[in-house]
């Protein structure tokens, strides 16, 4: 059954023929069913706590540049020294990170994550 409003222009036994508006009005009902799916896929990792929402803020900054790591560790409320605690990582290494001085090991990053309850891809700054 098709939609009320759309009228072929053709028809044969294999292939229909349609508007442009039309196929695009179809290709625009794809996507958002698509949509529809991905944001119900998200709702659910939400509610069974698999996934965290972030606040618009968070991300503001992050595009603004700020490190990941002091953009998280703010939004947790946290001291850099209460996190260096958490991931068993230095207080200075933790600044240098932040500031840019260090990129921070793969192993550092991965405790540093844990305790700030992100994924560790969350904490490679984005690039300009």
């Amino acid at each position: 059954m098709r939609p009320p409003s759309i009228v072929p222009m053709a028809e044969s036994a294999d292939s229909v023929t349609i508007r442009r508006s039309d196929y695009e009005a179809l290709l625009d009902l794809l996507t958002d069913a698509g949509d529809l799916v991905d944001a119900n896929a998200i709702t659910a990792k939400l509610v069974l706590g698999e996934t965290e929402a972030f606040p618009e803020e968070v991300l503001d900054r992050l595009t603004e540049g700020t490190h990941p790591v002091t953009v998280f560790r703010e939004h947790r409320d946290l001291s850099i020294q209460e996190l260096a605690l958490r991931a068993g990582v230095g207080r200075t290494y933790i600044s240098e990170i932040e500031r840019g001085l260090k990129p921070g090991s793969l192993s550092a990053m991965a405790r540093i994550a844990a305790a700030l309850s992100v994924s560790l891809d969350l904490l490679v700054p984005l690039r300009k």
